[in-house]
């Protein structure tokens, strides 16, 4: 493809993909801030950026869910496109809100863009290469997951590197090659959703040997055998290697992300130990469903997909164009001529999306629940994103075909998937898992009273529409309150128990009874957010409790413990309690101590073995409820308590090793190709 016309090419592809997500955001302003985006994604954005930006760390911890945990592990801490994203947001709109948005555009554009040079790379010419970057980015499965778990977007951006830059390897195999490859992985896994990469991981190398070994039995027009199989296969010994030395400089560059992710694991209520194998096999792709879906994008009942019957039809949609072609490129191959298409892509393409289709349904499932990772990822409808890839893989090549015989029908059939996706965007269905209909900017006028104490959340439905009023989720993070609960894939078992196993929401269904109240007093639940108007059991419990009214209307009614521990305090000599100024900002806790004289306070978050305490000479150590206790030394007018966690100073060491080593190396292999040494 000559300069002039590559350059064109993309300059199209980034013009049509803008139009694509402007049409979507006309649709249903901030389109991807819905379900998890909102109430768990947007909120650990902004923290990890307003951490990053106040104290100048990577979060490591958050003191505002579940008493205080560890959250490097589930969080995309160390994945710069997130901070690129809020450092835009705030930048172009003001406020935060616009985050998840621009995250997931980076990544629509990064996926066109990727299957644009995958393809190209794989040889397809003419419109084939455009036509794929904008049928990828914007298949419907990674825009309408995507509004409700950006991951996705994820996913679809960093998969067409990976072939390719396998592919590079497998054709170039050389340490660069190598070094390529292991910064995708990384980046890759450093978004914070293994379960994605391990399923890339899986169909990376298998799918780039298959490519490579059909392309290079299409150019030497020989019949595929086993024996020539083989032969590729003990040819390729060299590229093995250097794949393997890519995923250990993988692993020592992610070390930071993966050894926290170890220990997070280990210490967590849900993923410490594989699912029942009931909980492993929910939610498989119906094959029904899938089947309505890729012929007509009919929308499904929006707010009980994931609770009742699952099915959603429009995730298999991949768009009319792309489905014929994928059609044409399956007869070509089965019946016409046995035709294994431009560089033998169609049985490589239609193998490996029967595969993924399989594994989606859950034909696999008694097998992969045996392995040991595998057997903690469910949800298998998941994958099928790649089962879209391999169909519009297959298309593509059709078109190339097509476009070699009749070159104005192949462009007049590209720009006609654009029309089709872009009339399926503004008039088809717009699902998401839970809708939620308040309107960004959001603000919380409480927030300056509310920051003094933790929050109970009590009486909402878990799928209420107006979300944010609740307080429930991760809303408590993104506003610097605290809440007594939260939401978190990953949190410790130990954290789960001590805030009784609340749903995700963060809320209880029941008020709580008089042990329970006593116990929520101790841990500085302050305030309670009730669902308005207040039920009659909710009534009983605010007088029985004696809460005071501090707010009503707009859906919730907000009540204040005055009877409620302090978030931090110091024992008198007297014996009185006294309540001390204190500031969270990001993995810290100021706190001004008020005293010159060497004395004790009490914190009011869950003890961690990682925590440490400035100045020195401070002790601390947990008290007999678990709370976080501080001795000090006379003198001492502010302390400051943070996280530090080891496995993440000992990853972090880990890269830099590898680092100096790479620059080492590098230095003298260039010094040794000068004949110096």
């Amino acid at each position: 493809m000559a300069k002039h016309g590559l350059k064109l090419q993309l300059l199209a592809l980034a013009l049509v993909a803008l139009g694509l997500f402007w049409l979507l955001q006309a649709r249903r302003p901030y389109y991807f801030l819905q379900d998890d985006n909102r109430t768990l994604a947007l909120p650990s954005a902004v923290h990890i950026s307003r951490t990053l930006a106040e104290t100048g760390s990577i979060q490591q911890y958050n003191f505002h869910q579940f008493l205080g945990y560890p959250v490097l592990a589930s969080s995309a801490a160390l994945y710069p496109p997130v901070y690129a994203a809020a450092f835009l947001s705030k930048t172009l709109l003001g406020h935060a809100y616009g985050t998840m948005d621009i995250l997931v555009l980076l990544h629509l554009l990064a996926a066109a863009l990727g299957a644009f040079l995958l393809f190209s790379y794989l040889g397809l010419r003419g419109p084939a290469p455009w036509f794929s970057g904008l049928a990828w980015g914007f298949c419907p499965f990674v825009v309408y997951v995507g509004a409700s778990w950006w991951v996705v977007s994820l996913a679809a951006a960093f998969f067409p590197f990976l072939l390719l830059l396998t592919l590079r390897l497998l054709r170039r195999p050389d340490w660069l090659s190598a070094l390529w490859l292991a910064l995708a992985q990384v980046l890759f896994l450093v978004g914070g959703y293994p379960q994605y990469f391990v399923y890339a991981l899986v169909l990376e190398l298998p799918t780039a040997l298959a490519l490579e070994f059909m392309a290079r039995r299409a150019m030497s027009g020989r019949a595929v055998a086993a024996s020539s199989a083989w032969e590729f296969l003990l040819s390729n010994q060299g590229a093995f290697k250097y794949y393997l030395l890519a995923g250990g400089a993988a692993l020592l560059l992610a070390a930071p992300y993966l050894l926290p992710l170890l220990d997070a694991v280990v210490q967590s209520a849900d993923r410490s130990r594989a699912f029942s194998f009931a909980d492993f096999s929910i939610y498989n792709l119906s094959a029904i469903s899938w089947l309505k879906g890729i012929v007509y994008p009919a929308p499904s009942p929006l707010r009980s997909n994931l609770l009742s019957n699952f099915s959603l039809p429009e995730l298999s949609y991949i768009g009319y164009v792309p489905l014929a072609l994928a059609v044409l490129a399956f007869y070509r191959m089965c019946v016409r001529k046995r035709d294994g298409g431009p560089y033998g892509v169609y049985p490589v393409a239609f193998a490996a999306a029967i595969f993924c289709w399989l594994w989606a349904a859950g034909t696999f499932n008694f097998a992969e629940y045996l392995l040991p990772v595998l057997n903690r990822l469910r949800w298998h409808f998941k994958i099928l994103l790649f089962v879209d890839f391999y169909l519009i893989l297959a298309a593509s090549a059709a078109l190339f075909w097509l476009w070699t015989l009749k070159p104005r029908l192949a462009w007049a059939l590209a720009a006609l998937h654009v029309l089709n996706i872009s009339a399926l965007f503004w008039w088809g269905p717009a699902p998401v898992f839970s809708l939620h209909t308040e309107t960004p900017p959001l603000s919380e006028p409480l927030s300056g009273r509310l920051r003094e104490g933790r929050i109970f959340t009590a009486g909402f439905d878990p799928l209420e529409l107006r979300s944010a009023q609740t307080l429930g989720f991760n809303y408590a993070t993104l506003s610097r309150l605290s809440h007594f609960a939260g939401y978190d894939v990953l949190v410790p078992q130990a954290n789960k128990l001590l805030t009784l196993n609340l749903g995700r929401d963060g809320g209880a269904v029941r008020p709580p009874a008089d042990d329970t109240l006593s116990y929520l007093r101790k841990w500085g639940v302050r305030w309670y957010v009730l669902s308005y108007p207040v039920s009659g059991p909710f009534k009983r419990f605010a007088e029985r409790a004696r809460l005071s009214p501090v707010s009503r209307g707009e859906g919730r009614a907000v009540f204040e413990d005055k009877a409620a521990l302090p978030m931090v305090w110091r024992m008198e000599r007297n014996g009185t309690m006294r309540e001390l100024e204190s500031h969270i900002s990001g993995n810290f806790w100021d706190i001004a101590t008020q005293d010159a004289q060497a004395g004790c306070l009490r914190v009011n978050t869950l003890y961690n073995s990682s925590f440490l305490v400035r100045p020195a000479g401070a002790i601390l150590g947990p008290s007999s409820n678990g709370q976080t206790e501080v001795c000090y030394p006379a003198g001492t007018g502010t302390l400051r308590l943070y996280y530090s966690s080891p496995s993440f100073r000992t990853g972090v060491r880990l890269f830099w090793v590898f680092v100096l080593f790479c620059a080492a190396a590098a230095f003298f292999a260039v010094r040794r190709s000068r004949g110096k040494i």
